[in-house]
């Protein structure tokens, strides 16, 4: 379905948000109350939770054994190092501002994602020329990003943050491509 009246966009864009907001929200309560249960009534379970979650480490037995006493002595502590480290899930990530700054973040994106190429079309004289500088705008903000993502990661290689740049100049390239392919099959 395509929504061409921005005021609909936007009330979709909201809704959807406020659903993933919703659908996280009781993901992570969900997940919070059945560790809580778990922590609570059956120790030995979350216990051997905690040794799983440990166990890719290759602490030695005896670590892995005064972990262990450690977090039965703590039933909060261990509902905190659940819910974090085994299940991947943390408080702060089921806040409502975290999910609309991201759904910002996501729509400023797409928003500069589509207007920058479109840029070159308004100032070059004619198509072709604007084509040939959209690409050359696109790949230099596509290297800049990748670039950035890279340095951004704590990479502090400048050969690895170039190779983050040309990394993404590629991947932008293939969608690209694979767009364009899409639209001349279709017509």
């Amino acid at each position: 379905m395509v929504i061409s009246d921005p005021k609909a966009k936007r009330r979709s864009l909201h809704s959807s948000t406020s659903l993933q907001l919703t659908r996280y929200s009781d993901a992570y309560v969900a997940t919070l109350n059945e560790t809580e249960d778990l922590v609570s009534h059956s120790p030995d379970a979350a216990a051997a939770l905690v040794l799983l979650t440990f166990g890719s480490l290759n602490f030695p037995a005896s670590l892995l054994s005064s972990l262990v006493t450690h977090f039965d002595r703590n039933p909060k502590l261990t509902v905190e190092f659940l819910m974090r480290f085994h299940h991947g899930l943390r408080e702060d990530s089921a806040r409502p501002s975290r999910t609309y700054s991201s759904a910002l973040t996501i729509t400023c994106g797409y928003f500069f994602g589509g207007f920058v190429p479109l840029l070159p079309y308004f100032f070059a004289a004619n198509i072709q020329a604007a084509l040939i500088w959209s690409v050359v705008v696109m790949a230099v903000a596509l290297f800049a990003f990748g670039f950035g993502k890279t340095v951004l990661v704590g990479e502090k290689s400048k050969w690895v943050c170039v190779q983050g740049g040309v990394q993404m100049i590629v991947l932008g390239g293939f969608a690209a491509g694979a767009a364009m392919g899409i639209v001349k099959a279709l017509g």
